[in-house]
């Protein structure tokens, strides 16, 4: 039997380097989204048991630090990103604040502060799973004052309404269908914080 993995997080152990699942969030999370600084984790989104997509009956629109800092808080730009929410993109800002992309929604959160800032929507396509895509930010250099661009490559056109929950996998249809609505753009994004 696979244990469920839910209920634990993976972290590295300072002294050996080896995988620790010791550390139990509040809520069970399918599909989040990790990273800050400063030895500061935080999980974004995710669901309640899995599957291809998201959907009301199991979405966690909510975000939770390690080291805890209290219990989840909602997140709303994930209640309004549904179905293909899963794996929000994250990226630190030089502000500190986060830019965040799931689904067609794009936003600059302040963790610090709990205040999200809605931006328009990533154009051509979504980037977030299972739709994903490449995606990089650049280097951050006084050559371009610091300044933050994140560039996303591919993603499917699919809009909210087109994703099933009942997807037929056999043989492969999934993956053909995602290369016949694959997206071939590069689009540069400069978040400003």
């Amino acid at each position: 039997m696979v244990p469920d993995a839910r209920d634990a997080r993976g972290r590295l152990d300072d002294r050996c380097a080896s995988p620790s699942r010791s550390l139990a969030p509040p809520l069970p999370r399918e599909r989040p989204t990790d990273s800050l600084p400063l030895s500061l984790c935080a999980q974004i989104g995710g669901c309640d048991w899995g599957g291809y997509v998201n959907d009301e009956g199991q979405n966690n629109p909510t975000y939770e630090f390690y080291p805890s800092r209290g219990g989840p808080v909602g997140l709303n730009i994930l209640t309004t990103t549904l179905p293909a929410n899963l794996f929000p993109l994250i990226w630190l800002l030089p502000s500190g604040n986060i830019f965040l992309q799931a689904n067609w929604g794009t936003e600059i959160f302040d963790y610090k502060n709990n205040v999200e800032y809605p931006l328009a929507d990533i154009p051509h396509a979504v980037r977030t799973y299972p739709g994903s895509a490449a995606t990089a930010m650049m280097p951050l250099t006084p050559a371009n004052n610091w300044t933050a661009t994140i560039m996303f490559c591919g993603g499917t056109n699919l809009q909210p309404d087109q994703w099933t929950l009942n997807w037929n996998v056999s043989p492969c249809p999934l993956l053909l269908l995602l290369l016949v609505v694959a997206v071939v753009a590069l689009v540069p994004v400069e978040p400003r914080c």
